[in-house]
């Protein structure tokens, strides 16, 4: 019995993932240094396998599109890995292995002009000044002073 739960444990908890990691060269990806990119860039992504990771086979993935759809032109320095989250091996037990995500991390640096620009939201004016009456002002030494106009 003892042997029968080591081999189900051992089959639950192993998988067989393969991602292979290339360039189609649409954008200009270096493993060396470029000292004009001095912004620090983490892009986390994962994959998904199923049935042990035996389906499907493999996974490609293209360094330079995932550059471009994150909004920069070039990355150098770049270091790839895969890795497996605490969360992603608690679904992979629990889903007895059909489910098996996998995730990788692609590191790098970039110009600084290449930053995505973040989406910024506008607060109507009239939320802003009933939520700003209600916040006490920190910065402002003169507490008699309106916080908003």
């Amino acid at each position: 019995m003892g042997k029968l739960i080591f081999i189900l444990c051992t089959c639950l908890l192993s998988s067989c993932t393969t991602i292979y990691f290339r360039s189609k060269g649409s954008v200009p990806i270096s493993y060396s240094g470029n000292p004009d990119e001095q912004q620090e860039v983490v892009i986390e992504r994962k994959k998904d396998f199923y049935f042990w990771g035996t389906e499907p086979e493999s996974h490609t993935v293209y360094i330079d599109e995932v550059v471009k759809e994150e909004g920069y032109s070039s990355l150098s320095k770049v270091i790839v890995y895969k890795r497996q989250d605490p969360q992603d091996t608690l679904i992979k037990f629990l889903t007895f292995g059909i489910y098996v995500p996998t995730g990788y991390t692609i590191m790098g640096f970039t110009k600084s002009s290449d930053a995505p620009v973040l989406e910024q939201r506008v607060i109507p004016q009239d939320i802003l000044s009933d939520k700003a009456k209600s916040v006490p002002n920190f910065l402002n030494t003169d507490s008699n002073k309106p916080l908003v106009k």
